[in-house]
């Protein structure tokens, strides 16, 4: 199959990108210098796009970084409530922890986990007060410390690389400096939570 095709119309001649299935989407033929734009594959949400250059489709292929699965949606969903003080940010955490240890990661899955999800979770966590209940909310942060750390460890795991490698440069940085700023303010938030029992207990 030919990566282009031409079309006479009036007299001009328009160079058009050859319809293909590539990355489980179906690209219909395209004007060159178009992007096309055409639904995720499989049951993921969001939109594909592939760019139509002057020779053809891009080499590189169609950028499927924001088709996202629909387990995400609903850890959002989910992880929204703890923001707004609706649900503890601990059961979120075991929850997205498991979700990032059992699913396959596309790379939308892991861009918005990494910079939406994780720091939404981690501003939820920070905003509950530290002195309700003490004892409860120790343990209750001990589960979230532990879901928390995990679920980062998951979004970095090997066997995600090739979902790292499926985004841009610019993703792949934003992505891991949000990993490591919210790893680094939520160790200092729970180590504060820590020094405020050290000294109740202490008085």
């Amino acid at each position: 199959v030919p990566d282009e095709t031409n079309e006479s119309i009036n007299g001009v001649v328009d160079k058009f990108c050859e319809e293909t299935m590539e990355r489980g989407v179906f690209w219909p033929k395209t004007r060159f210098g178009r992007i096309a734009e055409e639904r995720c594959p499989k049951n993921l949400r969001g939109i594909a796009i592939w760019r139509c250059l002057r020779y053809g489709w891009d080499k590189s292929g169609p950028d499927i970084t924001d088709c996202i699965s629909p387990w995400v949606f609903r850890l959002d969903e989910q992880i929204q409530r703890v923001v707004t003080g609706n649900e503890p940010s601990y059961t979120a955490a075991v929850a997205l922890n498991e979700a990032l240890r059992d699913q396959d990661l596309t790379s939308g899955d892991l861009k918005k986990s990494s910079m939406k999800l994780l720091p939404n979770l981690a501003q939820g966590f920070q905003r509950e007060d530290p002195f309700e209940n003490r004892p409860i909310k120790i343990e209750r942060m001990k589960i979230f410390k532990k879901a928390f750390v995990s679920a980062n460890s998951n979004l970095l795991s090997l066997r995600n690389a090739q979902s790292w490698q499926n985004l841009s440069r610019q993703d792949q940085s934003q992505a891991a400096t949000s990993i490591l700023v919210t790893m680094e303010d939520t160790g200092f938030h729970i180590a504060s939570l820590m020094d405020i029992g050290t000294s109740e207990m202490t008085v």
